[in-house]
């Protein structure tokens, strides 16, 4: 797998994870930063409402 692909994963892996436990803590457990999680959540989100 590509290194594109798994970064895609990851990132849906947290918004996912952010849903259901809060982006806070998606951000800890991931070991990304909190703007970042709000950013793919809100991109996540325009992209399933279309």
């Amino acid at each position: 797998m590509n290194m594109i692909a798994q970064e895609a994963r990851k990132r849906q892996a947290v918004v996912k994870l952010a849903n259901r436990k809060g982006k806070s803590s998606a951000s800890r457990m991931y070991g990304v930063s909190l703007s970042s999680v709000k950013r793919w959540c809100k991109r996540y989100d325009v992209l399933k409402t279309q």
